[in-house]
C-alpha cells in the first residue's frame, strides 16, 4: 500500500529548510577557510585588547566611565609593543599628572582622537602631560578618546559646553589633526563598516553645522550591510573580485568647507567663553600629508591659530620611524611613542609664549 502524505506543504518546508541549512553551512564553511588563509597569510599580524571602563552611546557613542582605568595592549607578531594603562579622572577625562598650578595658572585643554588621548604610553607620558611640564603653572586637561572624529570635538565644545568651568580663563583649546579625522567626519563605508562604535552624524546645512544623531540613523540599511554584512571576509572577497563601479570619492572642496566649518563654530564657542582662551589647529608631524596642508591653507585668515608641525620631526637624526609604534596594519607610521609627545609638547609650549623646560 502507497503512503500518500495528506499534508504536502510539510515536505515542501522540510525541502525549504534543508536548503537554507545546507547554504548556511557552505557559507560558514567559505567564511572559515577565508579567515584561515588571512591568518595563515599574516604572521606579523596585529593583535590588541582595549577593555575596561567603557561606555557605549551617549552624545559622544564611546567615553570613559569616570573614575574609572582602561587597558589598552597591542603585540605583533608576537612581540608587544605596549601595554598601557589609562586612567580617567572624575568627569571621564584621561588623568593628566601635573605639578600644582597657582592661583594665576593658564588652561590647557585638549581634543582630539587617540593621538590626543596617548594610547599606548602611561598617563604622565600624554601630550597634556608633557605639555604640563614644559610650560609651568598649566592646568592641563585631556578631552581626547580613541576613535574619536573632529564630530567629537564639536560636540564637546559647542553641546556639551566642556569650556564652561573655565569662562574667564586665560590659555589654549588644542585640537589635534590627522588624516584619518576626514573620513570619520564623513562617515565613509570603511569607517562606518569596522568602526568599534557608532560615530555621530554631523552635517552642514546652511553653512552650520547641525547634529543629526548617529551613522545609524543616516541610512539604516545601509548601515547594517556595512556593519554586518560587509564584516565578513566572505563579502569582501566577492567585492574584490565581481566588476562594479567604484563608489566616488568624497568631494575635497566639500570635506574641507565641512571641517573648516565645524572648527570655526569650535573657535566661535571658545571665544565666547572667555576671549583670553585661544582654539588652536594641531597638525600633528608625519600624519597629515594628504589633508594638513589645505586644512591650513583653509585656516590661515580665520581667528583660529593653526600649528602645522607636519615637518617637525623631518630634522631628526636616525628618521622618525622610532616616534611612532607598529600598530597600525595600514599606514606605515601608527601611534606616537612618549619620546613623540615629548616632542611636539616642547614646541607647542615654545609656540604658546611658555619657555619650555630644559
Amino acid at each position: 500500500m502507497r503512503f500518500v502524505s495528506q499534508k504536502p506543504w510539510v515536505g515542501n518546508l522540510l525541502a525549504v529548510l534543508a536548503g537554507f541549512l545546507i547554504t548556511a553551512l557552505l557559507i560558514g564553511a567559505a567564511e572559515g577557510a577565508l579567515r584561515l588563509k588571512v591568518w595563515l597569510s599574516t604572521p606579523d599580524r596585529i593583535g590588541g585588547t582595549f577593555h575596561g571602563g567603557l561606555r557605549y552611546g551617549g552624545v559622544l557613542g564611546l567615553e570613559a566611565m569616570p573614575g574609572t582605568s582602561l587597558r589598552c595592549g597591542v603585540t605583533r607578531g608576537g612581540r608587544v609593543l605596549y601595554d598601557a594603562v589609562c586612567t580617567a579622572d572624575g568627569a571621564g577625562r584621561r588623568r593628566t599628572p601635573c605639578a600644582p598650578a597657582g592661583p594665576d595658572a593658564r588652561a590647557a585643554l585638549f581634543f582630539g582622537c587617540s593621538f590626543t588621548h596617548g594610547v599606548g604610553v602611561a598617563d604622565e607620558e600624554t601630550l597634556p602631560a608633557r605639555y604640563c611640564v614644559h610650560a609651568g603653572n598649566i592646568e592641563a586637561l585631556n578631552y581626547g578618546f580613541s576613535a574619536y572624529g573632529p564630530q567629537q570635538t564639536w560636540l564637546q565644545i559647542c553641546k556639551l559646553n566642556a569650556l564652561e568651568p573655565f569662562r574667564g580663563r586665560g590659555g589654549i583649546v588644542v585640537y589635534t589633526f590627522i588624516d584619518d579625522h576626514i573620513p570619520r567626519l564623513i562617515g565613509t563605508p570603511e569607517v562606518v563598516s569596522s568602526w568599534p562604535f557608532t560615530l555621530p552624524w554631523l552635517e552642514l546645512e546652511d553653512g552650520h553645522v547641525v547634529h543629526r544623531g548617529f551613522f545609524s540613523d543616516r541610512n539604516p540599511l545601509q548601515y547594517y550591510y556595512l556593519r554586518y554584512v560587509r564584516a565578513l571576509h566572505l563579502c569582501r572577497f566577492v567585492e574584490n573580485h565581481v566588476p562594479r563601479r567604484p563608489a566616488p570619492p568624497p568631494s575635497r572642496e566639500k570635506a574641507l568647507d565641512f571641517l573648516s566649518r565645524l572648527l570655526l563654530e569650535c573657535a566661535e564657542k571658545t571665544a565666547e567663553t572667555s576671549p583670553e582662551l585661544t582654539f588652536c589647529v594641531l597638525i600633528f608631524p608625519e600624519s597629515a600629508g594628504a589633508w594638513g596642508a589645505d586644512l591650513a591653507e583653509r585656516l590661515k585668515d580665520s581667528s583660529i591659530r593653526v600649528l602645522d608641525y607636519q615637518t617637525l620631526f623631518s630634522a631628526r637624526e636616525g628618521g622618525v620611524e622610532s616616534l611612532f609604534f607598529e600598530d597600525n596594519p595600514v599606514y606605515r607610521l601608527g601611534h606616537p611613542t612618549a619620546e613623540a609627545y615629548d616632542l611636539v609638547a616642547r614646541q607647542l609650549a615654545l609656540d604658546t609664549a611658555v619657555k619650555a623646560a630644559p
